[in-house]
């Protein structure tokens, strides 16, 4: 397609393209640190969640070159480490990236519309939905997490047990 997206919006794009290669990073780094003590369900969640990211940045990348936009790939920053212990404290911060994440996305929707970008504004609602269900999956976990007296129950869960 040769119709040109704003500066603006490319930006925001190539934004989040790199912000979801680092949401998965993330997801890799607690994967570690619950596969480090032992906990197979959790581990084999974030797994999951790491894969959707790389998706979603596939999703990104595809779009740009779409549109012939150029694809700018950054030096990603080392995620952060977490202790697989703290399992409630964990998932909060996967709430918190996915609500970061989330933000970001209807902040470039907003702009593309802003910016006559329908095209771009059109692609980005795919990306809402799917903002919505992951946000909402983690919420049920924390809920799950705070109603169970045994956490190994919610583990075998997310592992398919």
């Amino acid at each position: 397609m040769n119709t040109p997206i704003p500066d603006n919006v490319h930006a925001g794009l190539v934004d989040q393209y790199n912000a979801e290669r680092q949401n998965s990073a993330v997801y890799k780094a607690l994967q570690a640190a619950f596969e480090e003590v032992n906990w197979a369900g959790f581990a084999k969640w974030c797994a999951k969640a790491s894969a959707d990211e790389i998706d979603h940045s596939d999703r990104f990348f595809e779009y740009l070159a779409g549109r012939q936009a150029p694809i700018i790939v950054y030096d990603l920053p080392k995620p952060p480490e977490f202790n697989g212990e703290d399992i409630l404290a964990n998932f909060e911060a996967a709430l918190e990236l996915e609500m970061s994440n989330t933000a970001r996305i209807t902040v470039l929707a907003r702009l593309a519309l802003d910016m006559n970008d329908l095209l771009t504004f059109e692609a980005m609602q795919w990306f809402l939905h799917e903002q919505y269900d992951s946000e909402a999956e983690i919420v049920q976990i924390i809920a799950d997490l705070g109603h169970v007296d045994d956490t190994w129950l919610v583990d075998q869960k997310l592992g398919g047990a």
